[in-house]
């Protein structure tokens, strides 16, 4: 599996921005109240991010206490490592999407700011905005944690080497 390219999730997000741009100014054009953003949103974005996050973390510090053979490390099953990198393959397009839609509700909200009950739709985007951004780091983060020895480009990734068997 090949690391998750900054393009693709870039384009995601200027895809996600004119949809959200365009979809607000439609219902604007057909007179109608702007959708609010629920609070829930952006909440449970930063609760996934989180545990995104945590995973990550965890899972590095294993691995770093087995690769270094630290006494009582225990490995992590390869199995888990795998479902651990296809969750956050899936999940940073969907912060990169989730980020742009809200960047593109808020920049068509900006100009409004002195209608009524704009500013608070401008604050609850912004808010879901950088939730969204949150998941997408949190998922790269532990996309680059499940990285093989030798995958993708960087430093030759987190996972151990095998073990020399003694003689």
């Amino acid at each position: 599996m090949r690391p998750t390219r900054r393009s693709l999730l870039f384009g995601i997000a200027v895809v996600g921005g004119s949809v959200g741009w365009a979809g607000a100014l439609l219902i604007d054009d057909l007179g109608r109240p702007l959708p609010r953003v629920p609070t829930s949103a952006p909440t449970v974005l930063l609760l996934f991010a989180a545990i995104l996050f945590a995973v990550a973390l965890t899972s590095r510090s294993r691995l770093r206490a087995w690769r270094e053979r630290r006494p009582g490390a225990r490995p992590l099953d390869p199995l888990t490592i795998a479902r651990y990198a296809v969750l956050a393959r899936a999940s940073s397009p969907v912060g990169a999407g989730v980020a742009g839609l809200y960047a593109g509700y808020a920049l068509f909200l900006l100009p409004g700011l002195g209608k009524p009950g704009r500013r608070h739709l401008l604050e609850m985007s912004l808010f879901a905005l950088f939730a969204g951004l949150a998941v997408g780091i949190a998922a790269l983060f532990l996309e680059r944690v499940c990285r093989l020895p030798g995958q993708g480009t960087g430093a030759g990734g987190t996972m151990p080497k095998p073990r020399d068997r003694a003689p």
